[in-house]
């Protein structure tokens, strides 16, 4: 396009569009605009960076740079969970991934492709403003069949609190911990002393006025990251739209370890233990899963302290995500089972409906006239004893992964 200079004689140039994928023109116009570029050390050019980070930082200041981020989330939606997908699906229109174990605390993964990053329901995509619902609504049921999803409610979080010993966690996971954080912050009247219908009912209360708010956010994030031993560097580099400084890790953590301390004295004795003994897991564990642990700690020779390793944050995670595996395996495996009552392998096509076993969940595909007999079922294997632990389930029914309502 020819545009006029505003000069006193015309001239024109030709004005090409803005590509908002070209670090080029990204730089061209924070130098027009005069704002500081971030510190690119992996460069050879000396240029600045226009990594996420710096994307964020300008984004406060200038609404073409969250326009950028947005640009960005979607390209990465489409070649990850569109185009991306699409390329390994068969002529059925379905995808077969390839499942392993190579977290090795014993959580299931997927590849080829990785069928766990979709985004889940309750989060923004990427942290971005595209929803997870556009990415599973094109996840469908075939004819005549809708999909069940089954889940243990909070498992890992309940887990965690049965290692540590912490009743009270282990009710507030259930309840609604993440809640639980954000009336506390904010000063809402909300005591574990109370009953269980007004608990549930008060932090039922304030998730549904904050559950889209920063605060909430950003305390749900520091649960996660927190359970398993990221530290306040980590939560920053993992979520620096949540967490900007490390100021605001540190405050957000240490809040989250002083209303559940016996969470963060738990960590301390299993990582000291993984790291004089080599190991953790066998008789302790309800399922005998062990995991050897070489590298919990290291001698800084340069600061002469003890400091992580690699080991360190593998280790609190072991426990509550290897048993959190055990459950859904134990569920599964019933119903895959052709001597348990809970057997479903004859309902579809002759082959099991089971189509993923998502961290927390199973994700099935069920031809409608048998759906009230396969709920009856897999109810059933949703509530396998796991020693001293009674753990709760949600169901939920629909045509695609979107759309699904809850039984």
């Amino acid at each position: 396009m020819l545009q006029p200079c505003s000069i006193k004689e015309p001239r024109y140039f030709v004005r090409d569009p803005f590509n908002p994928s070209s670090p080029t023109q990204i730089l061209q116009y924070m130098k027009w605009k005069g704002y500081e570029g971030g510190k690119n050390h992996k460069s050879k050019t000396g240029l600045p960076s226009t990594d996420e980070q710096t994307m964020e930082r300008l984004a406060k200041k200038d609404e073409l740079f969250r326009l950028i981020l947005e640009w960005r989330s979607l390209g990465k939606l489409d070649s990850t969970y569109a185009t991306g997908l699409l390329a390994h699906a068969d002529k059925d229109s379905r995808i077969h991934s390839q499942f392993t174990h190579t977290p090795s605390t014993w959580r299931l993964a997927s590849t080829n492709p990785n069928l766990y990053n979709i985004p889940s329901l309750d989060e923004q995509a990427l942290d971005q403003a595209v929803s997870a619902s556009e990415i599973r609504r094109a996840i469908v049921a075939g004819p005549g069949c809708v999909l069940v999803e089954a889940d243990f409610a909070a498992i890992e979080a309940v887990v965690t609190g049965w290692y540590a010993g912490d009743t009270d966690y282990m009710r507030l996971a259930r309840l609604g911990i993440h809640s639980y954080l954000v009336a506390k912050k904010l000063g809402i009247n909300c005591d574990l002393s109370w009953g269980i219908e007004e608990l549930a009912s008060t932090l039922s209360y304030v998730k549904k006025q904050h559950h889209d708010k920063p605060i909430y956010r950003a305390l749900k994030k520091t649960v996660h990251l927190s359970n398993y031993g990221g530290s306040v560097y980590q939560m920053v580099k993992a979520a620096p739209s949540m967490f900007p400084t490390v100021a605001l890790a540190t405050e957000l953590q240490d809040f989250y370890f002083s209303l559940c301390p016996k969470l963060k004295a738990w960590q301390t004795s299993v990582r000291a233990r993984a790291d004089k003994e080599g190991f953790l897991g066998g008789t302790d564990h309800p399922y005998f899963f062990k995991h050897w642990f070489w590298d919990v700690t290291n001698w800084d020779p340069v600061h002469k302290q003890v400091v992580p390793g690699s080991d360190w944050n593998r280790s609190v995670a072991f426990y509550p995500q290897s048993t959190t595996a055990g459950v859904i395996n134990e569920a599964a495996l019933a119903l895959s089972d052709p001597a348990s009552p809970c057997y479903v392998g004859d309902y579809y096509h002759g082959e099991t409906p089971l189509r993923l076993l998502p961290y927390d969940a199973i994700l099935a595909e069920v031809p409608e006239e048998k759906l009230d007999s396969y709920l009856e079922r897999l109810s059933m294997a949703m509530r396998l004893p796991l020693p001293l632990l009674k753990l709760d389930h949600d169901i939920k029914v629909g045509p695609d992964w979107a759309n699904m309502e809850p039984l």
